[in-house]
């Protein structure tokens, strides 16, 4: 009789690790990639589905074997090593992760693809610890409580239970972990494309000089048109204080390169060596994609 039961325990124990892990994931990171996808850079979720499937996977591991040990101690240093996988991961997908990621993705492109080593990069490693690691020491503390009342309750109220806590907990950590450097590497494509778009919505029109000046209106005049066609953003190098951000910027085939100082956009640039190297004309004023393995520029 005590292996049904221990099973049953334990099955709530990988539960309660993986609601943590994909809590955490989402807040962390799947909110960010909406939001990236939304300011049309590209791949917006590389971050997010990686992290996703690790911590899911950790936190399951984790909430699992901290039933199984059956002690409070070690449910506490389990959940502790949890938030350093946490935050090794926050620190590292956006920097040296991202830059593998992008140059397997666009192995066309990665010589392009600059992603120095963030500056005072143990500073944020200890605040990460501090805001990511509290939370998942209170998750560990109440984990064999939480799953004692779910093995008790004769209704749902223990499965909510955790739902809730995790939602408290794991969600203030996640959303605290994404201000560490998410939002740094976030807000300058998103100003970069707000500009992009009122400039697109104000193409052809007088705009007032104070609001002009104000959405850098001035930085997409050598875009002209390009500016009202779809476009796909990729991030290829930022300094290591995170203060300028560099970006190429594909309008259906004609590029361009956007830096970005402090969420503020400077400059764009037409970028006519790529727009030849990996475009050609088909005589109809379209562009095609060339095959990239036997490139006509050589």
């Amino acid at each position: 009789m005590a292996a049904p039961f221990d099973r049953k325990k334990q099955g709530i124990g990988f539960f309660y690790g993986l609601v943590a892990g994909a809590v955490f994931s989402l807040t962390a990171w799947g909110m960010d990639a909406v939001k990236l996808a939304g300011a049309h850079v590209t791949f917006p979720f590389m971050k997010f589905l990686p992290a996703f499937f690790i911590c899911a996977l950790a936190g399951a591991a984790v909430g699992w074997l901290s039933i199984r040990v059956g002690h409070w101690l070690a449910s506490i240093i389990l959940w502790l090593l949890f938030a350093f996988l946490a935050v090794w991961l926050v620190l590292w997908l956006p920097v040296s992760g991202s830059a593998l990621l992008l140059r397997w993705l666009t192995p066309d492109l990665s010589h392009w693809i600059q992603y120095p080593d963030v500056e005072a990069i143990s500073q944020f490693r200890v605040v990460g610890l501090l805001v990511v690691g509290l939370p998942c020491l209170l998750y560990g503390i109440v984990e064999n409580n939480l799953v004692d009342q779910t093995l008790s309750a004769s209704a749902a109220g223990g499965w909510i239970a955790i739902l809730l806590v995790a939602s408290l907990l794991m969600g203030a950590a996640g959303f605290a972990a994404d201000e560490l450097l998410n939002r740094s590497f976030r807000e300058p494509a998103q100003a970069l494309n707000e500009m992009l778009n009122f400039a697109a919505e104000n193409q052809g029109k007088e705009v007032e000089k104070t609001l002009a000046r104000r959405m850098r209106l001035s930085t997409a005049q050598p875009l002209g048109d390009l500016v009202a066609k779809p476009r796909k953003m990729t991030l290829i190098a930022y300094d290591t204080s995170l203060g300028q951000m560099d970006y190429l910027v594909d309008f259906l085939g004609t590029w361009a390169r956007c830096k970005v100082i402090y969420s503020q956009p400077t400059q764009c640039d037409l970028m006519e060596e790529l727009t030849r190297k990996y475009y050609i004309s088909d005589g109809k004023d379209r562009f095609v994609w060339t095959n990239l393995t036997f490139p006509l520029y050589p």
